[in-house]
């Protein structure tokens, strides 16, 4: 029952939310390319502590954290009680988000170099967004199994966690390894806290001293949402004096799908973008459009029929809902405007801002056509 509650609640919250993006981006490209007031709005530094942030950064390093903890909540479920409960259904969805990622990765860095774009981008096109890829489903694939949600969710949920792994790697420049340990203590605090409900408030305090360890020691903060989430005890029935990562889902979740990711969306798309038909035959553009439409399905599809070879299991799937599930993987946004945020300035970062911005639709109108065809033929299938 909490398993099915859990998910229940994560694709009422993160799908409905879902809705709130395209009016959100729309609004944030809008004010951006109608003055200059927006950009430098988000520029102001604000101090705390001896940090001093621009607004933009303080959403995508602070308040971006919230989302990250969640997936870390999502993962910690789904490996107690959902599909990833044993290594054998854990590996379809690892290996395809695996190969997910490293395909349109390695499909972007080919068409830069073939077309002299800039490398750095190579890591905007792998994410998939949880919330659109779940609204796309529930809105275009009515009447198809909830097990296909389920895979969809553990899949997006371990493409987020390696998608932060990829963004610990590579923009940790230098390691500060005395605030590591004190991030590795205050998570080791939180850890007891959490188990104790009358230290409940002390854990958020806690987990922002986390954060700000983290943070300080080099590594990019949103690795200790995954890690804080992660870490929270499960509910037991003989045990109701602690907190649960259940509660915690139940409040942060609403929080992150209908507060946090709609402030990122309209903070990081808040770039001049002129959509000109130069700008679209930008290099950079072109290899996302290529490497994320073509070469996230087939890396997810590959993955998952290697993950199936190894363990031998007969699948509830056919291998062409691998498919649609690796066409809704191509539907990507704050993970990827993140990832661009971080690795890309000036034009380099428009082109990859347009590219993103036009492979959704895209994306999602190959997704809605795939879901009618597989919903159509399932009805007449249980007929």
């Amino acid at each position: 029952m909490r398993r099915l509650s859990a998910l229940n609640l994560i694709l009422k919250s993160e799908s409905s939310a879902a809705v709130l993006l395209l009016p959100v981006a729309l609004l944030s490209l809008y004010l951006a390319n109608s003055g200059n007031w927006l950009v430098s709005t988000l520029g102001m530094e604000y101090g705390f502590l001896d940090l001093n942030l621009s607004l933009s950064h303080w959403v995508s390093d602070g308040a971006l954290v919230i989302f990250f903890f969640v997936a870390g909540l999502e993962l910690r479920n789904e490996v107690r009680w959902g599909v990833l409960k044993s290594w054998k259904a854990a590996l379809v969805p690892a290996l395809g988000a695996l190969f997910g990622m490293a395909t349109p990765a390695l499909l972007y860095l080919f068409f830069a170099n073939l077309l002299t774009g800039s490398a750095s981008a190579w890591g905007v096109p792998m994410a998939t967004d949880l919330p659109i890829a779940l609204a796309a489903l529930i809105i275009f694939g009515k009447g198809l199994p909830i097990a296909l949600r389920g895979f969809l969710l553990a899949l997006a949920i371990m493409d987020d966690v390696g998608s932060i792994i990829v963004i610990a790697f590579r923009f940790t420049d230098s390691l500060q390894f005395t605030w590591l340990l004190g991030a590795i203590l205050s998570l080791f605090i939180f850890y007891h806290s959490t188990r104790n409900l009358q230290l409940g408030a002390l854990s958020f305090l806690v987990a922002l001293l986390v954060w700000y360890c983290t943070y300080k020691s080099g590594i990019h903060p949103t690795v200790s949402g995954v890690v804080l989430g992660l870490v929270m005890p499960g509910s037991h029935d003989d045990d109701p004096d602690q907190v649960s990562a259940e509660e915690a889902l139940r409040i942060w979740t609403p929080i992150s799908s209908f507060i946090v990711v709609p402030i990122f969306i309209f903070t990081a798309l808040a770039v001049p973008v002129n959509f000109t038909l130069d700008n679209l035959t930008n290099p950079i553009t072109i290899s996302l459009l290529i490497s994320r439409l073509i070469g996230k399905p087939i890396g997810i599809l590959f993955g998952a029929w290697i993950a199936i070879r190894i363990t031998r299991e007969k699948s509830e799937f056919a291998i062409t809902d691998y498919l649609l599930v690796g066409i809704l993987g191509t539907l990507g946004l704050s993970v990827s405007l993140l990832f661009a945020q971080l690795s890309l300035v000036g034009a380099d970062l428009s082109a990859a801002t347009m590219g993103i911005v036009i492979t959704l639709p895209v994306g999602i109108l190959i997704a809605a056509v795939a879901l009618r065809i597989r919903a159509r033929k399932f009805k007449l299938g249980s007929s």
